[in-house]
């Protein structure tokens, strides 16, 4: 049967409240021809997720309404091993039997902290070694990552080529892990004196989430912030301000180890890639397409973009169009000039200057590389 997640508003209830709730969820679950799987009573946020094997959606509702009534602000369809990814299973959760009446009912939050970890090789860096040496340097980056994982518990959600998507128990974790990666990677250097670097974003927050996947706001964020982090940066949401202000002053982390964004900023952060992913291919796409949707003057739009990208409006979108070309190159979709066009270029010689001023090789060079 399909597995679902909901979230319930457990404001001014009592842990023995909730889980005398959940109790009678569980004499009622058959009638529903449901089964109960875990359920996390978050206290700090006054909130409770169940995880529950049903028929559908409205079978849990069913459930819960004729057991206390308390009905699911929300219930999204999950997997569960993307549940366990993310929160752990249940049986490895130390805390799982704290306070608890029954097996599966957790007293813990759900919340957990996302980062989203790009490793910034310079497609320069593969075209001047052989590929088995690249192979070596490669297992050796990765190998640092893994063990900083391994330090702070971080659970690898996915690892697809060079970007890690990661889930972290507490803010602490994660942002120690973060900073403990970056500094394994500021000034290494190989013997061909190559820099390995990478970016992180950070993000904190509840499975249930608006866009119905679990975790799915949480993980969008935190893959923007990563984007327009720089080499060795960390972008972290307004979420883990108030964990990063405490742990600087516990621990004297630099200040400009990691920047800490506001909402205001996240907001604009958010429409402004929600704008770039439905427009960045379209050729007429530009600075003045943007001063359009977002009803500001091109100043205060040039400002915004610069102050959290470190590019200009027009130099952001093209960065966004070349990244794009490299991983079509990498796909293998379609010849270096169908690239060009696809991406937003207006010609393919100006594509491919473009690409040799960003990444040191001609777009041809690099096809040729990875054939």
């Amino acid at each position: 049967m399909p597995i679902f997640m909901d979230i319930h508003d457990t404001t001014g209830a009592t842990v023995e409240d909730v889980a005398a709730d959940h109790q009678k969820d569980l004499t009622l679950q058959d009638e529903f021809n449901c089964k109960f799987v875990y359920f996390w009573h978050d206290i700090p946020n006054n909130t409770g997720f169940c995880v529950f094997e049903a028929r559908d959606k409205e079978s849990v509702i069913n459930l819960h309404n004729k057991s206390h009534g308390n009905t699911p602000n929300q219930i999204i369809e999950v997997e569960l091993n993307e549940v366990e990814f993310f929160l752990g299973k249940i049986a490895d959760i130390a805390w799982s039997k704290k306070n608890s009446p029954f097996e599966g009912y957790i007293n813990e939050t759900a919340h957990r902290t996302i980062m989203y970890l790009e490793i910034v090789n310079p497609l320069l860096f593969k075209l001047q070694i052989n590929k088995n040496k690249f192979s070596d340097l490669l297992n050796r980056q990765k190998q640092l990552i893994k063990d900083s994982f391994l330090k702070f518990e971080g659970n690898v959600v996915s690892w697809e080529n060079d970007n890690i998507l990661t889930s972290f128990l507490s803010e602490e974790n994660g942002i120690n892990c973060a900073v403990d990666i970056q500094n394994k990677f500021t000034g290494l250097l190989n013997e061909d004196d190559i820099k390995f670097s990478v970016s992180v974003g950070l993000n904190f927050g509840a499975p249930v989430t608006k866009s119905g996947n679990l975790f799915g706001d949480v993980i969008n964020l935190a893959k923007k912030l990563g984007y327009i982090a720089g080499e060795n940066q960390i972008f972290i949401s307004s979420s883990l301000g108030k964990a990063y202000n405490e742990l600087k002053f516990k621990s004297g982390m630099k200040i400009g180890l990691i920047t800490v964004l506001s909402s205001r900023h996240e907001n604009f952060l958010i429409k402004l890639f929600d704008s770039l992913e439905k427009d960045w291919n379209k050729e007429e796409f530009n600075i003045e397409s943007l001063v359009k949707q977002f009803g500001m003057s091109r100043a205060q739009l040039y400002r915004k973009i610069t102050e959290l990208t470190g590019y200009s409006p027009n130099n952001f979108i093209r960065e966004v169009r070349l990244k794009n070309a490299v991983k079509l190159i990498e796909t293998q979709k379609g010849n270096i000039s169908e690239i060009a066009y696809e991406t937003g270029f207006n010609n393919p010689s100006y594509f491919s200057k473009c690409f040799q001023r960003r990444f040191g090789l001609l777009p041809s060079e690099y096809a040729n590389l990875i054939a």
